[in-house]
């Protein structure tokens, strides 16, 4: 009796340990899938964000962005979604770690999430966007390097920017800028997504608001608006220190800062708010809004 009890629960154990592996994999394909249709919508933001990002010349900040989008047009609408494939493999890798594991890794600080602080929100979606960055800064890289350039004066295609990049540098090439790019990630991942969780949890609360697709809206731009407002100057070096220029020149992380602070002031750390506040705002509403209504379809609670 007693054997037969303890396998039944060995048994017991298994299976409920193989259904919530289930779970936490359909919540990490409702993310990816999330991810990757927002990349498509939010993607001339985040190309018209990297040009201006990348302008140094221009003084000011809707001179500099009305550039952008001028020499954008010229190319062609195409150019507004240049580097779609490595962003959609950053998605892949990204979101479906961000966001698909941030709710599972919250269960074990406590048994439901409904409970959880709001420094316990911020501790684990940093840690779920270390996990995704490490594993998405070479589709990042990749996607930089195809945004920054014009008519193709440097790389044809995205797989000419791998074995370009392979070549020169070997398989480390392909983490340039990942210290900004954690930096930046570890600051805005835990606002975007504890502020998107935690005023959810808030407005259901006070009964403000249904859980339905408004209250996801609202919640998303609010994420947004957090992350863009205090991620910015993180985004521009992240973006400097990807730029092909930069590479070449072999600049560190602490004189790319100096020199955007000598050479354009302080100011150009805010370059490309406009686009990045948008981009961040389209983002956060849709990713959000999809993950939700993916999630509903293919998990049964």
């Amino acid at each position: 009796f007693f054997f037969s009890s303890r396998r039944r629960h060995t048994r017991s154990a298994s299976v409920s340990w193989a259904r919530r592996c289930v779970q936490e994999t359909e919540t990490m394909l409702c993310a990816g899938i999330a991810g990757c249709v927002t990349e498509c919508v939010a993607l001339p933001f985040d190309t018209i964000k990297t040009r201006v990002m990348m302008d140094t010349t221009t003084p000011g900040f809707f001179k500099s962005l009305r550039k952008a989008t001028s020499n954008l047009c010229k190319e062609g609408c195409h150019s507004f979604f240049k580097g779609l494939v490595p962003g959609l493999w950053r998605q892949v890798a990204f979101a479906s770690a961000r966001i698909g594991l941030f709710e599972p890794l919250l269960t074990l600080y406590q048994d439901t999430e409904e409970n959880t602080s709001f420094i316990q929100k911020l501790i684990a979606s940093a840690l779920t966007a270390t996990l995704g960055i490490t594993i998405a800064n070479p589709f990042e890289l990749v996607k930089i390097r195809l945004q920054e350039q014009s008519n193709n004066e440097h790389y044809k295609n995205s797989r000419d920017v791998v074995g370009k990049i392979w070549k020169k540098d070997g398989l480390k090439g392909f983490w340039a800028g990942y210290k900004p790019n954690l930096m930046r990630n570890i600051v805005d991942s835990p606002i975007e997504i504890a502020v998107y969780f935690h005023s959810k949890e808030t407005l259901l609360d006070i009964g403000f608001f249904k859980n339905n697709i408004f209250l996801h809206a609202v919640c998303g731009f609010l994420a947004g608006l957090a992350t863009s407002s205090i991620g910015n100057p993180l985004e521009v070096l992240k973006t400097r220190m990807m730029s092909i220029k930069l590479i070449h020149q072999k600049t560190t992380y602490r004189e790319c800062i100096m020199n955007i602070a000598n050479n354009e002031g302080y100011s150009a750390f805010y370059k490309g708010f406009t686009p990045y506040l948008f981009k961040e705002a389209t983002f956060n509403i849709l990713v959000f809004c999809i993950y939700e209504y993916v999630k509903k379809l293919l998990i049964k609670e």
